[in-house]
């Protein structure tokens, strides 16, 4: 009898751990595909381009406010930057100056040491503000709070090695998406160009078939 209990016991418990292992795939896999549902808006940029700051600050961030939690999105401070690789070091010609190519090192390093989108936004965001009153690299570091970073992290990145190879991903990543690229800001959704990236709003509500609250809102010229 105790034998026979304990067989019926494993056996249960065996049942339990395949049922457990079941749910917990189908719920991953739930996740995944609630991921992958989410229109994903790549924004290629110069970070002292008059047009990106405007589209940043005045078109992305108020949208992103509203609808945030239904997109994903990707961040290419890149442009059309020259680039030439000399052995395993990249050199950068911007064309804003070297200060601007300090700027796109300063954002590829904040977002790459955060995996936080609402973090990136908001970093992101902080910059192009700023980058009308200042350049100071050392000044708008001080927007790594942004990221719950300190400012001497990102900056370490920024003088180092590391902050041209990030650049120097950003440059791969835009060849592989968008190698035409002309003019900036430019606007992919679900890697199919935006042509208005002013109707950014109404484009991605379309998309989400006017679910969420915020798209029964007046959207944006």
């Amino acid at each position: 009898m105790c034998v026979i209990s304990y067989h019926l016991q494993l056996f249960l418990n065996m049942k339990f751990c395949l049922l457990t292992m079941i749910l917990g795939c189908l719920y991953f896999q739930h996740s995944l595909q609630q991921m992958d549902s989410k229109p994903l808006v790549t924004i290629f940029y110069k970070p002292l381009c008059p047009y990106s700051q405007i589209f940043i600050t005045n078109v992305l961030y108020p949208v992103y406010a509203d609808l945030g939690t239904y997109i994903q999105v990707d961040f290419i401070p890149y442009g059309n930057i020259k680039r030439q690789q000399v052995n395993d070091a990249w050199t950068y010609e911007c064309q804003h100056g070297p200060e601007e190519c300090a700027i796109s090192r300063l954002q590829a390093c904040g977002i790459a040491k955060s995996r936080e989108q609402d973090s990136h936004m908001e970093y992101v965001y902080c910059i192009e503000s700023e980058v009308d009153t200042t350049t100071d690299i050392q000044t708008l570091a001080q927007c790594a709070s942004k990221l719950e970073l300190p400012g001497d992290e990102v900056l370490k990145c920024v003088e180092g090695p590391e902050g041209d190879k990030l650049v120097g991903l950003f440059g791969d990543k835009q060849q592989i998406l968008a190698p035409d690229l002309s003019g900036v800001p430019t606007v992919y959704i679900n890697n199919t160009n935006l042509d208005d990236y002013t109707a950014l709003k109404k484009t991605l509500c379309d998309i989400l078939h006017n679910n969420p609250e915020a798209c029964t809102k007046k959207l944006q010229e």
